[in-house]
């Protein structure tokens, strides 16, 4: 769909699981893992809270480890995939 109106995105699995990553490769998707390092997890009593805050600092986790060590600037407009569930 992305490539059909001309955009190039670079997708980011930022997980460790297994599980991901079989479903992008079963979706046929072209992806690259990055996980997320020094990220410990927290709980909250409502796990939505849980879920979203613990993905956003994945995220930027992977997000910031690529600015400094990896893609170009142009890379950095990428599609980052993160882990939803613990």
């Amino acid at each position: 769909m992305l490539e059909e109106e001309g955009y190039r995105k670079k997708i980011i699995l930022a997980s460790a699981s297994p599980g991901r990553r079989k479903i992008l490769k079963l979706l046929k998707l072209d992806f690259e893992v990055i996980e997320p390092k020094n990220c410990g997890e927290r709980r909250f009593k409502n796990p939505c809270k849980t879920v979203i805050g613990n993905s956003m600092v994945k995220a930027k986790n992977v997000y910031n480890y690529i600015r400094e060590y990896g893609l170009k600037k142009q890379d950095l407009d990428l599609m980052l995939l993160v882990k939803l569930r613990s």
